[in-house]
C-alpha cells in the first residue's frame, strides 16, 4: 500500500510510523471489544410479584412485531382457579356469606366445598387440565353474577384477590370472570389481546431477544419472578453483563400487604428490595429505570381511602405532606423515596410511569430510555479472586487439598452419625 510520511522503505512498510504507539480510546480494552461483539445489550426486569413485568415484556415484544405466545386453556384454567380461591378466602376474611358453588365447580378446581351452607374450603391443589366444561363455566358465571360476590369485589375484594395471587391487573380477572362462558364454549380462539392479558407468574429467569429501535444488534430482555421464594435467584442474573435495570413498582399497591406476610406493606417491601438490588456490588454502575405501573388506577384507590390521613399509616408515606387525593403528588413522593435509596454517586436513575394495559405509555417509557438501551454493552464483571487463585502453591496443590477436605468431611459426618445412633440406643 502507499507509504505514510516518515515510514522507512522496506517490503513490510506500514502507514503508521515505526516506533510510535497509537493508544486505543480511553476506557477500552480487548475484553471490552470482544464483549461488545459477543453478546447483545441486556435489560433486566426486577420488582416484586404482580407489578407488571411480564405484561411489560409482552408489550415490548408486540412493539417489535414479535407475536406474543397464545395462552392455552390450561393457563386460563389456572387463572380462574386462583381468582375463585381468592374470592372465597376474601369472603371468609371479611365474614361475608357467599353463594355455594356446585360440586362440579369444586371438583374441577379442587376448592373442597365444606358441609356448611354457603361456606367453602380453599384446597391448595388445582384440578386436572381440561376439567372445565361448558356446564362448569355456566356455574362459575352464575356465581360471579351474584350480588354478594359483586359487592365484595367492588368494596376492595378485587384488589385484595389480585394482590394475593400477585396478578398485575385485577381488571383482567374481572374480564375473565365476565367472559367465562365465551372462553370455555369449546370453539373459542385466543386473540393477541388475550395473549397480552392472560399471563401466569414468572418462575426463574425468562429470556427473550428483541430488535428494539430497529438496530442490528438485538436487546436481550431478562425477566424474573417476584415472589419471595424467587428472589434468591436474582443474583444469578446480575453477573450476566446487565446494561440497564428496570425496577417495577405498582403505584396501586397502596394499603395492600404481602401474600406471604399480610401484615407487611407491599410498598415498604418494594423499598427494601430496591435498596438491596441497586446497591449490590455487581450492579454498582448500572443505570436504573424506576417504572411505576398502574398509575391510572391510583386515583380511584386514593378516593376509596377517603383522604382521612390513612395514607400516612403506611411505610412509604409517613413523611408525606401533600394532598392524599392527588395521584400525581403521591407518585412524585414515591419516586423521591426510591431515588433517595440509590447509594452509587453519579449513577443515573430515571423514573417513568405506565398506565394499566396501555401500549402507548409503554412505548413512551421505552422512548425515554432509548439512549440507555442504545449504549454499548457493559463489560461483564470479573469473578472474585479466591486465595487459591492468588497463590501458585495453593493452585498446584488445590486438587489434593480439596480431596483431603472432602475425605475429612465424609469421615466427620460418619463419626457424627455413629455418635447419634449410639445416643439413641
Amino acid at each position: 500500500g502507499p507509504r505514510g510520511p516518515g515510514t522507512p522503505a522496506g517490503p513490510c512498510a506500514c502507514p503508521v510510523p515505526r516506533g510510535r504507539f497509537v493508544p486505543p480510546p480511553s476506557g477500552w480494552s480487548l475484553r471490552t471489544a470482544l464483549t461488545m461483539q459477543s453478546r447483545p445489550r441486556t435489560a433486566l426486569l426486577l420488582g416484586p410479584g404482580g407489578t407488571g413485568k411480564t405484561a411489560f415484556a409482552a408489550q415490548l415484544a408486540a412493539m417489535c412485531g414479535v407475536p406474543p405466545r397464545s395462552p392455552t386453556r390450561e393457563t386460563v384454567e389456572h387463572l380462574l382457579h386462583e381468582v375463585l380461591r381468592g374470592i372465597i378466602e376474601e369472603g371468609l376474611r371479611a365474614s361475608t356469606p357467599l353463594p355455594k358453588l356446585p360440586p362440579s365447580v369444586t371438583a374441577a378446581f379442587c376448592l373442597g366445598c365444606s358441609s356448611g351452607t354457603g361456606s367453602h374450603g380453599t384446597g391448595g391443589a388445582e384440578g386436572a387440565p381440561g376439567s372445565v366444561t361448558p356446564a362448569t363455566a355456566e356455574a362459575v358465571a352464575r356465581f360471579w353474577a351474584d350480588e354478594r360476590v359483586q359487592r365484595l369485589w367492588s368494596r376492595g375484594g378485587g384488589r385484595a384477590v389480585s394482590a394475593r395471587g400477585e396478578h398485575a391487573n385485577y381488571d383482567v380477572l374481572e374480564e375473565l370472570l365476565g367472559r367465562v362462558r365465551e372462553i370455555f364454549a369449546g370453539d373459542y380462539e385466543f386473540s393477541e389481546a388475550d395473549a397480552l392479558a392472560y399471563t401466569c407468574r414468572t418462575t426463574g429467569l425468562a429470556s427473550q431477544e428483541l430488535p428494539l429501535f430497529a438496530v442490528h444488534q438485538p436487546t436481550r430482555i431478562l425477566s424474573v419472578g417476584g415472589r419471595t421464594n424467587e428472589r434468591k435467584k436474582w443474583r444469578h442474573a446480575y453477573g450476566a453483563g446487565v446494561d440497564t435495570v428496570f425496577f417495577f413498582v405498582s403505584a396501586d399497591d397502596v394499603g395492600l400487604g404481602l401474600t406471604e406476610k399480610p401484615s407487611e406493606d407491599r410498598l415498604g417491601d418494594a423499598l427494601e428490595l430496591f435498596s438491596s438490588c441497586v446497591n449490590d456490588a455487581l450492579l454498582a454502575d448500572t443505570p436504573v429505570v424506576l417504572v411505576l405501573t398502574r398509575v391510572d388506577l391510583l386515583p380511584a384507590t386514593l378516593e376509596g381511602m377517603g383522604g382521612s390521613g390513612a395514607l400516612r399509616w403506611h411505610t412509604p408515606f409517613q413523611d408525606f405532606d401533600g394532598d392524599e387525593r392527588d395521584a400525581d403528588a403521591v407518585c412524585a413522593h414515591l419516586e423521591r423515596r426510591f431515588v433517595a435509596l440509590d447509594g452509587s454517586p453519579g449513577r443515573e436513575v430515571r423514573c417513568v410511569r405506565v398506565n394499566n394495559r396501555d401500549a402507548e405509555t409503554v412505548r413512551a417509557a421505552v422512548e425515554q430510555c432509548e439512549d440507555l438501551l442504545r449504549r454499548a454493552p457493559r463489560e461483564a464483571p470479573l469473578p472474585v479472586a479466591t486465595e487459591m487463585d492468588r497463590s501458585p502453591r495453593l493452585a498446584r496443590s488445590g486438587s489434593r487439598g480439596r480431596r483431603r477436605r472432602s475425605l475429612g468431611s465424609v469421615v466427620g459426618r460418619a463419626v457424627a452419625g455413629a455418635a447419634r445412633r449410639a445416643s439413641l440406643r
